[in-house]
């Protein structure tokens, strides 16, 4: 079963954005030690490609001090 897409996007703080809930990402986050090969959050994104799950994603800026590690993110528009 694939997750929605826009589960990861609605699971993030958005800015000074107080109050409400966080919408939880579905199933369950790997066991300390037990991380699969290449993205962690790869069997749980609905955004996954199949190069998420062989190799870590590199870390890339977008912003001033911010950076994210997703090889989709380029191809995504995504308010900060």
């Amino acid at each position: 079963m694939t997750p929605d897409r826009g589960v990861l996007l609605g699971a993030r703080p958005h800015g000074t954005q107080t109050g409400g809930t966080l919408r939880p990402i579905p199933g369950a986050p790997p066991a300390p030690g037990e991380a699969p090969p290449g993205c962690p959050f790869e069997p749980r994104c609905g955004y996954a490609e199949p190069s998420c799950g062989t190799a870590p994603p590199p870390l890339a800026p977008v912003g001033a001090d911010r950076s994210v590690a997703c090889v989709v993110r380029p191809n995504l528009e995504v308010a900060a």
